[in-house]
């Protein structure tokens, strides 16, 4: 009876480090990743600025669907617009490397659409 009861509070122990480590990852670890990123769009919308003298209307990152399912990116309002067929550009041509990424989108003005050119 007391081996049960031992193994019954070790296994209560390890689910519960489980639970609050699972806990810890997804509230506080996913929420600093969607901080980050928030931050590093300002950065790069104002250094892109400053050092080649144009305006950003739109950000796009691409995240190998076999590796990552982009949770972060959705959950920080990101936009997933298309997937690439797997090739790389190099400076004269397209190498096909075979490794799908999807491409994600999000927009760093209210009216992206119109100062891209696509509405009127």
């Amino acid at each position: 009876m007391a081996n049960s009861r031992n193994g019954s509070a070790e296994n209560f122990s390890s689910n519960l480090r489980k639970t609050i480590y699972s806990l810890f990852h997804h509230l506080i670890l996913d929420h600093l990743v969607d901080l980050r990123r928030k931050s590093l769009r300002g950065v790069l919308v104002r250094d892109w600025k400053n050092q080649y003298n144009v305006d950003i209307y739109l950000v796009e990152s691409f995240v190998e669907r076999d590796k990552f399912e982009g949770v972060c990116y959705r959950a920080s309002n990101w936009k997933m617009v298309g997937a690439t067929k797997g090739y790389a550009k190099t400076k004269t041509a397209y190498t096909k490397h075979g490794i799908i990424k999807d491409v994600y989108v999000y927009p760093v003005h209210n009216n992206y659409l119109r100062l891209l050119g696509c509405k009127k």
